[in-house]
């Protein structure tokens, strides 16, 4: 009985363990996709040259609401699709999010124009880790 109380408790640890990693590493992958330089020029800017702040439709994918991501040095929204759909707002769309401890693969698109719900991006990245960072080794990024 004490062997399996014992073993029980590393499976738990280990589980825990396991999911912290996962959550940081899902940051870092989120991270990367909202800094690809190939979007930044479709993020749009207020006439004081800030930026408003940046929504990711909790819809396919959807994330931990505390999960620590920043954009331009404001944190992300997380928001349902009736909030999107009737906030005439940019947002982000996760599809995929395919995570190993070693690679990530990522498809999303992104609506930078409310008027005009055509007006998307369609991107999907390759990524792989190494030490405590993440790459993009291939990207296929298509405007609508």
């Amino acid at each position: 009985m004490k062997r399996f109380t014992l073993f029980f408790l590393i499976i738990v640890g280990l589980s825990f363990s396991l999911r912290g990693q996962s959550s940081g590493d899902m940051a870092k992958v989120l991270q990367k996709c909202l800094d690809l330089p190939e979007l930044e020029v479709y993020y749009p800017q207020n006439p004081d040259g800030s930026f408003d702040q940046f929504n990711i439709m909790q819809h396919g994918v959807s994330f931990p609401v505390d999960i620590q991501v920043s954009k331009f040095g404001r944190s992300i929204s997380f928001k349902s699709k009736q909030e999107i759909i009737h906030g005439n707002t940019t947002y982000f769309l996760f599809y995929d999010l395919t995570l190993t401890p070693a690679t990530a693969r990522v498809a999303y698109s992104y609506y930078y124009n409310p008027s005009d719900p055509e007006a998307v991006i369609i991107v999907n990245l390759e990524m792989e880790r190494s030490a405590n960072d993440w790459s993009v080794i291939q990207s296929k990024i298509e405007r609508r």
